[in-house]
């Protein structure tokens, strides 16, 4: 494995590019991170935009290759996975009003890798001073597409981690997955038949699907998290054993103290020109449009100060830059409360409407959640060719839930009220909602 981190500061904006390429046997992997922070000052001054971006290209002749991409700015955000064989997969998000945002989950087709194919999109515009509309778009046929492409791969999805698996003798890893996966099943099927039979039906949905992705999320961030801080490696030239999060950090820390001394020595040879400057001008006095007058030597302390406050700010911000484990356990955070206190704004709804919405939701769920709890329950006793045909019997049933999640949708809204069928309808395949509702600014 090789790595190289590159720090500037340009424009009162700190860049950080990093890269790592990995070589293996069965897989290489090329990952370039960057990142462009705008200092406190200039931010302010002038609404500087921050950039992050993330880009993974994967060949492997064992697995498949794939790439990657992550970007992030203060206008939006956008993710994407693809590989030559199955397509692609993205997911963006715009806006900084909540009036003006906009989202979407679109896909495309190896054989027309230029034309987008929508799977989700949601869209909030202004309507008048205090209403806002709310549009989202749902292509129905999309997830029985992509979960009939994922069953045809099965057979040799498994077989290529299986053979992985037996090669590096890493098979407690795949157990430990299986009963992961095993335990958040259970969990998840728990929540689903024991409830308070006061809730109303969104507080349920709720607890079924928002919850149970935030857990399954969390699930995962720690899963990294531990490999992270447990995978030791050696360094060249190195007899010690470390781990990835502690190489960054010293790396980090180097940076830091390599930086606040260069640019205490650059302070240092400018403040001597600076002072035999002020000497010469010390006594210039200027008259402000408002205000008294002020020497030049005010003015040139006042630069002075300026510079040495950015030059704290640059080395403040590199020495506590956080390592990478610590930043996946921040994001776990923040999800979890920000499910939290949306599930407290679920709770205090009380609408019959969302009731009677929600419960062609949840019945189904608890139907579908059922029937795989039967299924993983026999998962330990399974050979790779009943594994195989459970999972396929598995996407059968995400197959069969699409399926009639479409009918209720369709069932529903023949049965609706005109004022109803006025926010919501169907068109070849397409789910559409129109919801108009009162906002302030």
């Amino acid at each position: 494995m090789d790595g190289s981190i590159t720090v500037n500061f340009e424009n009162e904006a700190l860049n950080m590019v990093s890269k790592v390429v990995l070589t293996h046997a069965d897989m290489n992997m090329d990952v370039n991170h960057a990142i462009t922070q705008a200092l406190r000052r200039k931010r302010q001054a002038d609404d500087s935009n921050s950039h992050h971006t993330l880009n993974v290209d994967i060949t492997s002749p064992t697995f498949i290759d794939a790439n990657l991409r992550y970007a992030a700015g203060k206008d939006g955000i956008s993710a994407s996975v693809s590989t030559p064989s199955s397509g692609f997969m993205g997911i963006q998000f715009n806006g900084r009003v909540p009036s003006q945002m906009s989202a979407r989950v679109y896909g495309r087709y190896p054989s027309a890798p230029e034309d987008d194919v929508e799977v989700l999109v949601i869209r909030s515009s202004s309507m008048d001073a205090d209403k806002m509309n709310l549009q989202i778009a749902y292509n129905m046929e999309a997830p029985k597409v992509v979960l009939s492409e994922l069953k045809t791969r099965i057979p040799s999805i498994i077989s290529a981690f299986t053979m992985f698996a037996d090669k590096y003798q890493i098979t407690s890893y795949m157990d430990e997955l299986r009963n992961s996966v095993v335990n958040r099943i259970s969990e998840a099927y728990e929540a689903a038949i024991n409830y308070d039979s006061q809730m109303s039906q969104l507080s349920i949905f709720f607890r079924n699907i928002i919850v149970q992705y935030q857990k399954t999320v969390q699930v995962f961030i720690d899963a990294v998290v531990k490999v992270l801080r447990e995978t030791q490696f050696k360094l060249p030239e190195s007899d010690e054993m470390t781990t990835l999060p502690e190489v960054l950090k010293k790396l980090t820390s180097s940076i830091a103290t390599m930086l606040d001394s260069t640019l205490q020595i650059i302070y240092e040879n400018i403040e001597v020109s600076f002072n035999a400057f002020v000497e010469q001008i010390s006594s210039v006095k200027m008259r402000m449009p408002v205000g008294d007058a002020i020497t030049g030597g005010q003015i040139l302390d006042q630069v002075k100060k300026t510079f040495k406050t950015i030059f704290a700010e640059l080395v403040d911000f590199v020495k506590h830059m956080e390592s990478v484990d610590t930043m996946l356990e921040k994001i776990g955070e923040t999800l979890k409360a920000i499910v939290e206190k949306s599930q407290e704004f679920a709770d205090s709804v009380k609408s019959d409407y969302l009731d009677a919405v929600f419960i062609y939701i949840n019945v189904p769920y608890v139907n579908f959640v059922t029937a795989l709890k039967n299924v993983v329950d026999h998962i330990s006793a399974l050979n790779i060719e009943q594994l195989n045909h459970s999972v396929e019997y598995i996407i059968d049933m995400f197959v069969h839930v699409v399926d009639q999640f479409n009918n209720t949708v369709n069932g529903f809204l023949q049965q609706a009220s005109a004022d109803a069928q006025a926010y919501i309808k169907v068109s070849e395949g397409r789910l559409e909602v129109d919801l108009p509702f009162p906002f302030k600014h």
